[in-house]
């Protein structure tokens, strides 16, 4: 993906730039700029005509974003497709906030490097909320309490070592006895048929008790709205190739 020039907007031949200008386009910038904390390049495309604006259709909408931050989250590279965006648009030229109508199918791909992944753990930050519920799977297919042990104690994640297909995971988790607890995850993922994670050869290093069970492999199901194409993880960084369904 080659890098996009900043915060430009593009119309095809059979739409009426003004209109774009005036209404959607700042709407979408609006709303591209609310869900990041940083973007260095944006790059949105625009595929609609005046009366399918004007309906609150839009056929096509594609966006190229690198070096973004979303919720902590730092991406280098990220690309995203939708197709029959249907709108409230009618109501926004009267001043009303744009929202979807109906659910609709996003197409994308990111690549975070592994410095960026290790950057991408601050403490409030999407990423270690992620690890954190992993941890949380983790301790109750150990059949331990996961929800009561992390109320008491969060895990302070502090560094995610990338391999081929493989992620090592540490952190500081505070113990009444020991307030500097270490804990290590180490664990091989593969994806199975786009919507599975599987975990595997895992060994973890933690506090005793913490894990009544020994584990070797855990599966987390990413849900019915999510499916990949593609997880790719390397030393250098990770990427993902897939699809999302948006609800309104």
């Amino acid at each position: 993906m080659t890098p996009a020039q900043p915060r430009e907007i593009e119309t095809r031949p059979g739409s009426k730039h003004g209109l774009i200008s005036r209404v959607l386009s700042p709407a979408l910038q609006l709303w591209l700029r609310s869900q990041a904390e940083e973007i260095q390049d944006l790059h949105l495309s625009i595929d609609a005509g005046d009366r399918q604006i004007l309906s609150g259709l839009i056929p096509h909408v594609a966006v190229q974003a690198s070096q973004a931050i979303y919720q902590g989250l730092h991406l280098s590279q990220l690309q995203l497709e939708a197709e029959t965006i249907r709108t409230n648009l009618p109501q926004v030229l009267r001043r009303k906030p744009l929202r979807l109508l109906d659910p609709i199918l996003v197409k994308g791909k990111l690549q975070i490097t592994a410095q960026q992944l290790q950057d991408s753990l601050t403490p409030a930050g999407l990423l270690c909320q992620g690890l954190t519920e992993f941890l949380r799977e983790l301790l109750k297919a150990s059949q331990a309490d996961g929800d009561r042990l992390l109320a008491a104690s969060s895990p302070q994640w502090h560094t995610i070592t990338l391999g081929h297909h493989q992620l090592t995971l540490e952190a500081i988790w505070p113990q009444l006895d020991n307030p500097r607890a270490c804990l290590k995850i180490n664990s091989n993922l593969e994806l199975i048929q786009g919507h599975l994670l599987h975990f595997h050869s895992l060994t973890i290093e933690a506090p005793p008790g913490l894990f009544p069970q020994p584990l070797d492999c855990l599966d987390i199901e990413l849900g019915t709205e999510v499916t990949l194409e593609q997880l790719h993880l390397s030393p250098e960084k990770i990427f993902c190739r897939g699809q999302i369904t948006v609800l309104p």
